[in-house]
């Protein structure tokens, strides 16, 4: 049997020492890592320019004019209220005839009387941008809810004037409690609270009447001047007269009673037509309008 001869062996062209690799799994590796490096750089630009887009926009936004967008109405903070003996020691035991203040602030106060000048009153407040409190009976409220709503809308102040409108020093205990109580309820009924201001009818008042209504919650609000025009033009009362008597008694802190209804005898509304005048005299001295919030923050 012949002799076999194995085959020569095929000499390498690699160098010495190389190991030959198959070629494609290299390159699929590495146009796989320049896709990703250049996906990341893209990301990157991008997120970038993102970043300098917001930038230009905050920096705009600030520069812009402030009148550019008209700021919504405030909506009123509503006042603090206390229960039944919860009313603060630095409120309790006065009838305040003003506010303790060192700012040109003046409050505008208004009783009811009947509804006939009370819609010009609140078109004059409404007008002039001046808020204002009211304070009103049960049983004025009872025949004019639209109106109470109207003043809570219009930001203006809610406040309790008793149910019927007695004379306190008249009245027992027994009656002072349900004067306060039916009184606050009609005008919670209305969509409005009272509390924690009140004001005695008639300004009739001791300090044992202030005691009880202080108990019951309530601070007592009185008057730096009282405007008359509830005393009708047939008693010599003139709307020139009102601006003269508001004015001279003008000081920072003081509040001025006005009445938002018509004499019962001459059927005048002369709170309701002197108010523009009074509004703008006050405003030319400097001074500006307030609730009588103010009080109830004052330390």
């Amino acid at each position: 049997m012949p002799n076999s001869v194995p085959p020569e062996p095929v000499e390498s062209t690699a160098p010495a020492g190389s190991v030959r690799r198959p070629a494609g799994p290299t390159i699929v590796a590495a146009v796989a890592v320049f896709a990703l490096v250049t996906t990341l750089l893209m990301l990157a630009v991008k997120s970038q320019t993102h970043l300098e887009e917001n930038t230009a926009a905050r920096a705009a936004a600030a520069a812009a004019p402030a009148s550019v967008t008209s700021p919504s109405p405030s909506v009123p903070v509503p006042s603090p209220t206390w229960g039944p003996g919860g009313l603060p020691a630095r409120l309790a035991g006065h009838n305040w005839v003003s506010f303790p203040t060192s700012q040109p602030e003046i409050a505008l106060t208004f009783d009811d009387g009947n509804g006939r000048g009370l819609r010009s009153v609140l078109d004059t407040l409404k007008r002039e941008h001046v808020p204002a409190t009211f304070f009103f009976t049960g049983q004025f409220v009872e025949g004019h809810h639209d109106a109470v709503q109207r003043i809570v809308r219009e930001g203006h102040r809610m406040a309790h004037h008793s149910y019927d409108h007695p004379y306190f020093t008249q009245i027992g205990d027994w009656n002072v409690r349900d004067e306060i109580e039916r009184g606050e309820a009609a005008i919670r009924a209305a969509g409005a609270d009272p509390r924690p201001l009140f004001r005695f009818p008639y300004g009739n008042h001791n300090g044992d009447l202030v005691a009880k209504v202080n108990a019951l919650g309530y601070v007592c609000v009185g008057w730096t001047v009282d405007s008359r025009g509830w005393m009708g033009a047939s008693k010599g009362i003139t709307v020139q007269g009102i601006v003269n008597d508001v004015t001279r008694a003008a000081r920072p802190g003081a509040i001025v009673l006005m009445h938002a209804g018509e004499n019962k005898s001459d059927h005048s509304t002369l709170d309701a037509d002197a108010l523009p005048h009074v509004i703008r005299a006050l405003k030319s001295q400097g001074y500006r309008f307030v609730t009588m919030d103010p009080l109830l923050a004052a330390q």
